[in-house]
């Protein structure tokens, strides 16, 4: 095709162009426009809505994109090659349907030093008419026995800038439910020196590709998509991958030369592979595009979680880990259980949260699931969450998922034989408090069957509400060389985590469905056969679970709030968020996690009466509004206008759902609620475009608004509002006064 004329497929409007220049060509359509060299090398992405050339400081060597290979030598050495070291290259054409164009590049032979070895690379670019979005693929093959292919690193995009020095560019990773990091490039710079308290984006020099910041998929990180935006640009990469391969997502920064970019890496450990289909969009700088995009892929391959009714019904859980700590002190034992309850629902809390009541207490003899004895019997255990269900509460009991006690009696025989193993045989290892841990395989057919018949056994044995499952998706996935364990390649983590997240679920399914699981950390992966996930947005200050939350609104998210005051449990600069995580937490809709902790790690409201207060506060408001948290889509803020520091974000909750809601008597219309979070101290005025709202655009009569400040106990009506004129429905515009947090609340008019 290079040696061709121009050539177009699709009418001349609806079109993609390719166009051979001397040493270079370029595809393009109306939105995007990819500039290659005759050796297959990326050196141009340019937005053609904006204008913005996105590539600003072209890479070669180990910066040479659209791919770069990590290799394994037959003598251990390992090298990282690209387009610049690969052979012969041969360009192809073919239209595809929807009047597309594929570019297909393919390399035969490879170079390393004065070597040259026999491999076969082809990587493909897929361009429709009138989309942002290019579909890439890559195959690798290697003929060598002297070669192995450890990690793709594909696509790999580096020296990217949406805005002048790239001072506005915004990263927005999933770590955890998401990270979103303004001005990344000169952030991870100074986080490399001296990074704030609190800070997840945390860089690390590399030879190749200047600082990095990355995280294993899943756990590691939620979901395989990225994005950097600026005002007026944005990039988009996704892995669209059912098949949960081993991923690597990398966020890059280039201080000095003011540039960054984004790469996503494939483990391989074999000699060929064929990957799945990657995203890469160009779009307006507004990331909701590309989390739509993600969504409609995921809606396909994933399934939705079973949420039981009376979680969609509640706020948040009261947590008590001063039962008996690793090193032995107990604070209270089962006879208190009783007790604790009855004082947490008296502050409107009806599900408690019980860690540290197992073998050795908590972080000791894991997995040794069973009640300790110092605490009480067998039957002082039943009795106490037996007295909770009696009074109509719940009761979720911690056991930990990943780690084996080096402690306990089974370590040198069960703990040694399922833990993970490095290349080199070592086993991986974690320390928390002052014990040591073996990290446990997934993909151990032993640890499988062990975590299904703990939890099974809680809820029917117990008859618990819950199990929470600590560390699963915070430990990130490791490669394991065990070959003992079952497992088909090293790098099978994913696959046999879901596989014991479903098998847990099918238990549950049959035999206790109003009992759910939680897992620490976030996937969406887990999160099929998960109730909740625990996020752990309290612990960064770059979080923002907007972005886990916007794709998955069905999803149930947990983050624990600490009082601002007399907590000795967490580092003092989380009481100093404490209010801000609150109310973040309040509109953001998430589940929240309270501690009622009475030991040395001291950690309860009573020290802080002033916040409690502001705490039952909050709860009383997101009760007003429950239907919108437990059933209701998450929007963000897409649709909504406010003033800066003024937080508004948008649920709906169409008639149809709005039907089925438990206790639902009256006809129900098409509703939304804006849960607005005023940080001014001001008077403010926000608007929300009707066209957002359940068939807004069909509604003529407008919405009747009503809004409830924080410190008010009922809704005063605003009127209606929204009414279709000549052009159609205006804006909905709603005054909201100084108070922290207001909910405003639209109902569709009757006609």
């Amino acid at each position: 095709m290079c040696d061709e004329p121009e050539r177009t497929a699709g009418s001349h409007d609806h079109a993609v162009h390719v166009e051979p220049m001397e040493d270079s060509f370029r595809v393009w359509n109306c939105a995007v426009m990819l500039s290659f060299t005759k050796h297959g090398a990326l050196i141009g992405m340019q937005n053609l809505r904006s204008g913005r050339e996105y590539i600003q400081r072209p890479g070669d060597g180990a910066r040479s994109m659209p791919f770069q290979l990590c290799l394994r030598l037959s003598d251990g050495q390992e090298v990282r090659v690209g387009p610049e070291q690969m052979g012969t290259a041969a360009l192809s054409g073919t239209e595809v349907p929807g009047q597309g164009v594929k570019l297909t590049f393919s390399f035969c032979g490879l170079r390393i030093a004065k070597d040259e070895y026999e491999m076969h690379l082809e990587y493909s670019v897929t361009l429709l008419p009138n989309d942002p979005e290019s579909c890439w693929e890559i195959a690798v093959r290697s003929e060598d026995p002297r070669l192995t292919i450890e990690t793709v690193l594909f696509p790999y995009i580096h020296g990217v800038q949406l805005s002048e020095g790239g001072q506005e560019d915004t990263l927005l990773f999933p770590r955890y439910a998401g990270l979103r990091v303004p001005g990344f490039i000169a952030t991870a710079d100074r986080n490399l020196l001296q990074a704030p308290a609190g800070a997840a984006f945390r860089t690390a020099r590399t030879p190749y590709d200047g600082l990095v910041y990355k995280h294993n998929y899943c756990g590691g990180a939620s979901m395989l998509w990225m994005d950097v935006h600026s005002t007026e640009n944005g990039l988009y990469m996704a892995s669209y991958d059912p098949g949960l391969t081993f991923t690597t997502l990398m966020a890059m920064a280039d201080p000095e030369a003011e540039c960054g970019g984004l790469a996503i890496g494939k483990h391989v450990g074999s000699r060929s592979w064929r990957s799945p289909s990657y995203g890469v969009g160009l779009h307006d700088g507004d990331w909701h595009w590309g989390a739509d995009r993600y969504r409609v892929w995921a809606e396909r391959h994933m399934q939705p979680p079973r949420v039981p009714a009376w979680l969609r019904r509640r706020h948040a859980l009261m947590a008590h880990y001063d039962f008996k700590w690793q090193d032995g002190t107990i604070c209270h034992d089962f006879a208190d259980i009783p007790m604790l309850y009855e004082r947490a629902a008296a502050d409107g809390i009806d599900h408690l949260f019980l860690a540290g009541w197992s073998s050795g207490g908590f972080d000791k003899l894991y997995p040794e699931y069973y009640p300790d004895l110092g605490l009480g019997t067998m039957l002082d255990f039943a009795r106490g969450i037996e007295y909770i269900r009696s009074e109509g509460g719940f009761v979720t009991l911690y056991i930990n998922a990943a780690l084996f006690g080096q402690s306990s009696q089974y370590a040198a025989t069960m703990g040694r034989r399922w833990g993970v193993r490095n290349r080199d045989g070592s086993l991986v290892e974690r320390r928390f408090f002052n014990e040591d841990f073996y990290v446990s395989c997934r993909g151990v057919a032993d640890y499988q069957k062990l975590m299904r018949d703990t939890v099974l056994w809680l809820a029917k044995g117990f008859g618990v509400s819950g199990v929470y499952l600590d560390c699963f998706a915070c430990i990130s996935p490791f490669l394991c060389y065990d070959t003992g364990h079952g497992h088909p390649t090293p790098g099978s983590w994913n696959q046999d985590a879901v596989r014991t997240l479903l098998g847990i679920e099918e238990e549950l399914r049959t035999h206790a469905p109003d009992t759910f699981t939680m897992i620490e950390g976030c996937g969406d992966a887990f999160a099929q056969y998960v109730s909740g996930q625990l996020i752990r947005a309290c612990f960064y200050i770059e979080s923002f679970p907007e972005m886990y939350r916007y794709v998955y609104p069905d999803h149930c998210l947990v983050d624990m709030v600490y009082p601002s005051k007399g907590q000795k449990f967490r580092p003092p600069w989380m009481s100093e968020q404490a209010y801000e995580q609150l109310y973040r937490s309040t509109v953001v809709g998430v589940y929240l996690w309270f501690y009622d902790q009475e030991d040395a790690r001291y950690c309860n409201f009573r020290t802080d009466p002033k916040m409690w207060e502001e705490v039952k506060r909050c709860l009383a408001l997101r009760e007003s509004a429950w239907p919108f948290f437990g059933y209701g889509r998450f929007l963000d803020d897409v649709g909504v206008t406010a003033p800066e520091d003024v937080v508004a974000k948008l649920y709906t909750l169409d008639a149809r759902r709005r039907c089925q809601l438990p206790g639902q008597q009256a006809p129900a219309t098409d509703a939304a609620l804006v849960a607005v979070w005023n940080k001014t101290g001001k008077a403010q005025q926000i608007s929300v475009d009707p066209k957002v709202l359940p068939q807004g655009e069909f509604h003529r009569c407008g919405w009747d608004v009503s809004v409830r400040a924080l410190h008010e106990t009922t809704y005063t009506p605003v009127g209606r509002l929204g009414e279709a004129g000549s052009c159609g429905p205006g804006l909905i515009e709603v005054s909201v006064s100084e108070a922290k947090i207001t909910f405003v609340l639209l109902e569709k008019a009757d006609d």
